[in-house]
């Protein structure tokens, strides 16, 4: 463990990974006096991306099947939208929702695709979406 920063008050360390680990192992940096304990951070092996349309404004659509997910998703509202996109839980609604207009994204830290949920104003705009 080597030590970095000369405050006293704060001095940091730095915590390799152990020789022969893989990509999935983790540098953490502590600081002393601290409570944090990151033991490992999984690097994602994969990317998940799609489109999700909703046919009918206030219907909930969710926005793709159950898929386990290790850092989260970018959700963008197609160019092409001509309404707002509402995302949130499986209840979401235009009264209640996030507002995505046409060309913003949202990213959310999520652990599964099917925890969240779409609606829009106008039938036949969507989003698109990636996902690691």
């Amino acid at each position: 463990m080597a030590k970095y920063g000369q405050g006293p008050a704060n001095p940091m360390y730095l915590v390799d990974a152990p020789p022969g680990s893989t990509g999935a192992d983790a540098t953490v940096a502590l600081v002393e006096g601290s409570e944090v304990a990151v033991t490992s951070v999984a690097i994602p092996t994969a990317i998940y991306h799609g489109k999700t349309t909703v046919t009918t404004p206030a219907t909930q659509v969710v926005l793709a099947a159950s898929q386990a997910i290790l850092s989260g998703v970018t959700i963008k509202a197609e160019a092409s939208n001509t309404g707002i996109i509402y995302v949130g839980a499986s209840a979401v609604s235009s009264a209640d929702g996030f507002e995505l207009a046409a060309g913003e994204q949202l990213f959310l830290e999520v652990a599964n695709l099917a925890t969240v949920w779409i609606d829009a104003s106008i039938g036949t705009d969507g989003v698109t979406y990636i996902a690691t």
